[in-house]
This record gives structure tokens, sequence and C-alpha cells, in this order.
């Protein structure tokens, strides 16, 4: 249910307001995070850089990642897409996105991971965990 005439903050015009979860909302439009509904879950999005107000984008299914080469603690390691998508990075520019979003030699350290406490071990064993630095080395495609 929305309704027109209510004037967000950093908006200079009228915008509809639609109150959805983030699993039912439009996919490439403009959200607005308004609440969220779990402590546990509002920690861990601010790890990553979401708050309360913060602007996203929800994407469709077509998107492509591809494996990563990154240089961690331990050497080099290749990273499958599908697992470099739960681990999210602080980059030294300063943004934070996940490891297949990071371009050919940006750096930054591991701020998050969203993946299983088993997942969080084996990545330890390769060199990453919390704060590990991190070297993106090739992009594999």
């Amino acid at each position: 249910m929305g309704w027109k005439g209510k004037l967000l903050p950093g908006h200079r015009k009228n915008v509809t307001i639609m109150y959805t979860s983030l699993l039912d909302a439009s996919v490439n439009e403009e959200l607005i995070v308004l609440r969220v509904s779990s402590g546990h879950l509002y920690n861990w999005l601010q790890k990553m850089g979401v708050f309360v107000g913060s602007r996203l984008t929800r994407h469709d299914q077509e998107i492509k990642y591809h494996p990563v080469r990154i240089r961690a603690d331990r050497g080099e390691v290749v990273i499958p897409a599908g697992l470099g998508l739960k681990i999210f990075v602080h980059t030294d520019s300063g943004e934070k996105k996940s490891l297949v979003e990071l371009q050919k030699n940006e750096t930054g350290h591991v701020e998050a991971m969203s993946c299983g406490k088993g997942c969080v071990t084996a990545l330890k064993h390769l060199g990453l965990e919390y704060d590990s630095p991190i070297h993106i080395w090739t992009i594999l495609q």
C-alpha cells in the first residue's frame, strides 16, 4: 500500500511511497531502507554500510559475476563468484562492496561475510578473514 504527497528528506519533489520487504520490492528501481526488523540483521547490514535511509537497487537475476584472483595474507587465492558475493570489502577509497564488484588492482580489507561458520572457517584457512587486507589481482572470465 502506498500514497503520494510525502516529501522525503533529500528529495525536491513528491514521490510515491510503497512499503514492502526487500524480497518483494521491484527490481531496478531505487529503494530506501526505512526499517530493519531484526537487531542482528540491523547490525550485519551496518557492517556493510547499509543504514536506515540508505538507497539501494535490487537487481534482477541477469547480473553475472566472475571468479576473482586475490592476493591475501597467505598468497594468491581464486574465489568463486558465488562465494565472492558473500564477502564484503571496505575499499581503501572508502566504498563498501562485494568482492566480485571490485576492479583489478583495487585494495581494501574484509569488512563482513554473509556465509555460514563453515565457510568462514574455510576462508580463514585460505588467509581470508575479518579485517584481512585484499588486493584484486585478476578478474577471471
